[in-house]
This record gives C-alpha cells, sequence and structure tokens, in this order.
C-alpha cells in the first residue's frame, strides 16, 4: 500500500513507434527549478505500478527528501527490448524502447524545466538490461545508471548495438543467490527451463565498465552487516579516480533477485538485505556524479 505521506503520481501517454505508451510522473511539492529527473524502469512481467510497489516506494521516498523528479515508465507487455538475443526477442525490436525512454525524458525535461545534465537511469532485471543498452547506444541522455539484479549479456548472444564506448558513471546492485540473473554467469529465466539470455557473471560485469572507465587500481572495499541477522551482507567496492568516472559494486552476499530496501519482502525471488537500501545507494551514487 502506498504510504499516506506520499504525494499520487500521474500516468501521461505518449505514442511511440505508433503504439501509446504509459508512465507514471511523481513529482514532490516544492521541487526546485531544474531539478535532476531519475527514471525508474521496471522488471519483466512488471509494470510502473508493479515496480513502485515490489520496491516498497523507496525511491519516492528519497525523491520526497532530496527534491527530484521520478518517472516509472512502461514496457508494452511486460518487456523491454535489451541487449539480450533470445527466441523471441527479435519481436521486441520495433517498439524501439530506447527511443521512448529518450522521447519521454526529451517531454519531462520540456514540461517541468529539469536539468538535461542531471537525468539518471534505474532499472531492476529487464529495465536493469535496458539501462546497460542505453549506456552503451545512447550514453548523452543521461549522466549516470544504477542496475539491480541483472548482468550483461555474453558477447555470443548480445544484440549489435552502436556502441559509442563511452563512459559512464555505474552502480550495480546484485545479490550472490539470485534465481533469474545468475550471479556467477549463465542463462536468465523467470521460470524453470526458461531462457531469457545468456549474461556474463557479477564480476565480468563490472569488470567491462571498470576497463571502460580506465580504472586500474583495486577498490576501495566496506562491508555493511544487517542490525540484525538476516543471512545477509554487502561487500560495497568502488573505484574512484580523479579525472575517471567512478563505478561501484554493491554485491549482497546471500541476496536475491530485488531491489534491497526495508519496505517490502517478497517471498519468491530469495532474500532483501536489511543491510541496504538500494534507492538510497543510488541516490548517493548519482549525486556524486554532479
Amino acid at each position: 500500500m502506498r504510504p499516506p505521506d506520499l504525494p499520487q503520481a500521474h500516468t501521461r501517454t505518449l505514442v511511440h513507434a505508433g503504439e501509446p505508451r504509459f508512465y507514471k510522473v511523481f513529482l514532490p511539492e516544492g521541487l526546485p527549478p531544474r531539478a535532476p529527473l531519475v527514471v525508474m524502469m521496471h522488471g519483466a512481467t512488471q509494470s510502473a505500478e508493479l515496480v513502485r510497489r515490489s520496491s516498497g516506494y523507496a525511491f519516492e521516498r528519497v525523491a520526497m527528501r532530496e527534491k527530484f523528479a521520478l518517472v516509472y515508465p512502461s514496457s508494452l507487455d511486460g518487456r523491454w527490448g535489451d541487449l539480450r538475443v533470445f527466441e523471441g526477442s527479435e519481436a521486441l525490436e520495433p517498439r524501439d524502447d530506447s527511443g521512448f525512454i529518450v522521447r519521454m525524458i526529451d517531454a519531462l525535461i520540456t514540461q517541468h524545466e529539469l536539468d538535461r545534465a542531471r537525468v539518471l537511469l534505474a532499472g531492476f532485471s529487464n529495465g536493469g538490461h535496458l539501462a546497460f543498452r542505453l549506456s552503451l547506444e545512447r550514453p548523452e541522455t543521461h549522466a549516470a545508471i544504477a542496475v539491480f539484479a541483472a548482468n550483461l549479456p555474453v558477447a555470443s548472444r548480445m544484440r549489435s548495438v552502436t556502441d559509442r564506448g563511452v563512459a559512464k558513471p555505474v552502480l550495480l546492485v546484485n545479490g550472490s543467490e539470485d534465481p533469474v540473473n545468475p550471479d556467477g554467469g549463465g542463462i536468465v529465466g523467470l521460470n524453470p527451463g526458461e531462457d531469457r539470455g545468456t549474461v556474463r557473471s557479477t564480476l565480468d560485469t563490472i569488470a567491462f565498465f571498470r576497463a571502460r572507465a580506465g580504472h586500474t587500481q583495486p577498490p576501495i572495499v566496506d562491508v555493511i552487516e544487517p542490525q540484525e541477522p538476516d543471512g545477509t551482507r554487502v561487500v560495497r567496492s568502488r573505484w574512484a579516480a580523479q579525472g575517471l568516472v567512478e563505478v561501484e559494486l554493491c554485491h549482497i552476499e546471500g541476496g536475491g533477485h530485488v531491489v534491497p530496501q526495508p519496505h517490502v519482502r517478497l517471498n519468491d525471488v530469495g532474500r532483501t538485505t536489511t543491510a541496504l537500501n538500494g534507492a538510497e545507494e543510488a541516490w548517493a551514487f548519482f549525486a556524486r556524479t554532479f
């Protein structure tokens, strides 16, 4: 249930590639001029409303305090066209989800006089995969990305896109016991026997972005323990050097296929750690990129 102290999010529509597309906009009271915009993209089989609920409205709670605009786009039929190649994935391409996200961002910047230099992409699972795609082929549209429960596809099952080769700040938050996105790499699937592409490991994914940014030194590492034992802990590794964009990995030992936050517990996708609030971590990471 939506907390009573949070304002409503309002549904808007635009037509893209011949289809009406929907998104929910959350605007805190007292939004300052040229405020940042955070785009939170849902996972497969979800919608804008479902990712709000399953993440405990965590991003909205942070938006209220930090005064940024927040938007939740909805895909068509619960699937985004991302970088993965698998049976049936070609049917998603004519929808041009990347183009929809860019047009939505442009509309919101114009309508609400938001700061184009502070557009921040966040995504869960399938939405995280779309954030990866936008980071590679449309880096000019955003300042940084935060990805939850997703890894880059292996090269042999990665869609051919125009990779601009631009280093952007990247935060990756993955669980070691994720039953959908294999932490050690392998086939992605919501159900047994399902094949939604083959991905690299979490360590190989962060290594890709670390190398792109030019980091060669060891990371700054700290461990975050839950206040009460819950079968998890977070190992946070940060690569930060003068003149290079920041890269961060929050590896949740014992964590599942979730956006970690303290408000909601899901039963069928593994543990939700109490040691980390993903929305707070994403905002702190984003704020360092400004």
